[in-house]
Order: C-alpha cells, then sequence, then structure tokens
C-alpha cells in the first residue's frame, strides 16, 4: 500500500508546522508500534488527534496482557480492563493481580470482571 502525503510549506511558517501529525493514521500507528509501550501513550499529550490514537494501534497486536500493578477495583482501573475486553479482536489472555489488601471487596471485583463483554470469544481472564 503506497500513500504519498504532499505538503507545501512557506519558509515564515516552516518553524510552525507540525510535519508527524500531516501523516495519515496508518502511518502514525507504524511509528508508535515501533515505541516503548510508556513512550506511546505519552503522545496522547501532544494534540487531540493524538488522543486516542495509541489505543487503537495497539489495539490490533494485543494478544496477551499481563497488568502486574495490584487491582483494586477502583473505576480507573476498572474502565482500562473494560475498554481492552470490550475493544481487543485478537485478546487471548488478560491476567490481573487483585491487591491482597481488598480481601472483603474481592468478591465484587470479580463480579464486576465477569459482566464485562468480551470482543474476543477466545479472551481468558486470569486473576492472581
Amino acid at each position: 500500500m503506497k500513500t504519498e502525503v504532499n505538503v507545501t510549506v512557506s519558509k515564515r511558517s516552516r518553524s510552525k508546522l507540525d510535519w508527524i501529525s500531516s501523516l495519515p493514521d496508518c502511518l502514525l500507528c507504524q511509528i508508535l508500534s515501533n515505541l516503548p509501550t510508556q513512550d506511546a501513550v505519552k503522545t496522547s499529550t501532544l494534540s487531540t488527534r493524538w488522543r486516542s490514537l495509541w489505543k487503537h494501534c495497539f489495539l490490533s497486536s494485543l494478544e496477551y496482557v499481563k497488568i502486574e500493578r495490584p487491582l483494586k477495583g477502583e473505576a480507573m482501573e476498572m474502565r482500562l480492563v473494560s475498554y481492552l475486553l470490550e475493544n481487543s479482536k485478537i485478546l487471548k489472555k488478560l491476567t490481573l493481580v487483585l491487591d491482597v489488601s481488598i480481601k472483603t471487596e474481592e468478591s465484587a471485583v470479580l463480579k464486576k470482571l465477569l459482566i464485562i463483554p468480551r470482543l474476543s470469544t477466545s479472551c481468558q481472564v486470569v486473576v492472581l
């Protein structure tokens, strides 16, 4: 697949031009996929166009995900888990570690995990 990008710029505006953002999404995804994940996520602060670009780039290649940070069942954590399960077509295994300090809420967290719909029919969720 060949993609051409033609940009004409005056000398005065060259210093202000964002060359990378003028590239098509498929090429930006290729660039992001060569970065360490943390750096790719940091690109979301560059502009509104970049805010969700990294998500689309990585979802198509995620098969095995292990979140090593102990899960407490907080809203942001559950949104991340939901996002991965609901949007990744090829996810095969999602491994989570529960925080040992939440033993009393453990069953509530597990119930939340069970009701999250999964896009991948072969995805297995493992809770340690």
